[in-house]
């Protein structure tokens, strides 16, 4: 079989099975979090950006993907500079792709919800934010750093706070450096996006004001 003809098969299944994993993603319920998130985890790796003027990296992002279409973590990249484009329709299927064509139980499927849980945050589905973060830490034996204060941002856009404020105590609990004080946030946000530095911010300052209270 050809490398189309395969991948044809699989956007089919894709197509089949979105309409599915889009209600999955609407309904998820993210649990208590731990005390502490310690592990690091290889899967939870930001690919370089590709904004929409960056034409040189794009065009070497195709042609890789061209050369090699079920690069999970070109995929990802993909789908996530097609998320900074306006492209969501066209970026999801990004994801999917890598999701499907990723190993089973492999850091490279774990990459590919982790991605898919950033670009859908980056185009306002938290949600489904939560759903593929949730996805990516279930294939991994532990308790990954990057859970809780990337779940915390993605529960408290979608209006969960009570249980952002969790997460985030959660982050500050394993790691206080980062997470408890303004330098360390601002520090760790340097390379963030606009608007998830925002959230992120509300949501500290949140933390912050509760924790006074309870003093």
């Amino acid at each position: 079989m050809t490398q189309g003809f395969l991948r044809g098969l699989v956007l089919i299944g894709l197509w089949l099975s979105m309409g599915c994993m889009t209600a999955a993603a609407q309904d998820a319920v993210a649990p208590p979090p731990a005390h502490q998130y310690l592990d690091t985890d290889r899967a939870a790796t930001m690919p370089e950006f590709i904004g929409p003027g960056s034409h040189r990296k794009q065009n070497e992002l195709d042609q890789l993907l061209k050369y090699d279409p079920q690069n999970v973590r070109a995929r990802v990249q993909s789908g996530l500079a097609m998320v900074a484009r306006g492209l969501k329709d066209r970026a999801y299927q990004e994801f999917n792709y890598a999701i499907q064509v990723a190993p089973a139980n492999s850091a490279a499927l774990r990459h590919a919800h982790w991605g898919f849980g950033w670009g859908a945050l980056r185009a306002g589905d938290y949600s489904r934010a939560v759903a593929e973060w949730q996805l990516a830490q279930q294939g991994y034996d532990g308790h990954p750093s990057w859970v809780p204060w990337s779940m915390a941002i993605a529960l408290w856009a979608r209006g969960d706070h009570d249980l952002a404020v969790e997460y985030w105590e959660a982050a500050v609990r394993s790691d206080a450096n980062k997470w408890a004080s303004t330098r360390g946030l601002d520090r760790e946000m340097s390379s963030w996006q606009p608007e998830e530095r925002n959230i992120a911010q509300e949501l500290h300052a949140e933390w912050k004001r509760r924790l006074s209270e309870r003093r």
